[in-house]
């Protein structure tokens, strides 16, 4: 059970490592992560010649391996950076949710994740806490949201 436990977190967590990747190279552009009724979501694109890239370029881990750590469409080399990520994040969230199990806790650490690291790495890379703005709500609305949840739903979680 806790081998299945840790396959399903390790999928989710490559999934989360992903986002985190996107809101790495997003925030500090000033680019949305969040999607508005209208405009929808701002799609993934390389940031060398800005292809829009398909469903197949934006599975976690394996659409690296699969065009060798190079864009599809440019064939510019794509950053290591970018599969560590995803690969930590993967191990980071096979562990959680094999040692935590299904709990509110593991439910908040999930959500916290990609913010949490994105928000660290982008402070480390620029020193700039002003562009932060924007991932710093969104971890305190998580937060109120999860507690919120906690107090009224105490039977779901």
């Amino acid at each position: 059970m806790s081998i299945l436990l840790f396959f399903m977190g390790f999928l989710f967590g490559a999934v989360l490592g992903s986002f985190s990747n996107a809101l790495i190279y997003r925030v500090p552009l000033g680019i949305s992560f969040v999607g508005s009724w209208k405009t929808g979501a701002e799609h993934s694109c390389c940031p060398h010649c800005q292809q829009r890239l398909s469903w197949k370029d934006l599975i976690p881990i394996i659409s690296w391996l699969c065009v060798r750590g190079q864009c599809r469409y440019c064939h510019i080399e794509i950053g290591k950076s970018y599969i560590i990520l995803e690969c930590m994040m993967a191990v980071l969230g096979g562990a959680v949710l094999m040692f935590l199990g299904l709990s509110a806790l593991t439910l908040y650490i999930f959500l916290m994740m990609p913010f949490f690291i994105s928000f660290c790495v982008i402070f480390f890379r620029y020193k700039d806490f002003s562009m932060l703005e924007s991932l710093s709500f969104t971890m305190v609305g998580i937060s109120i949201t999860i507690l919120v949840m906690l107090y009224f739903l105490p039977t779901l979680l």
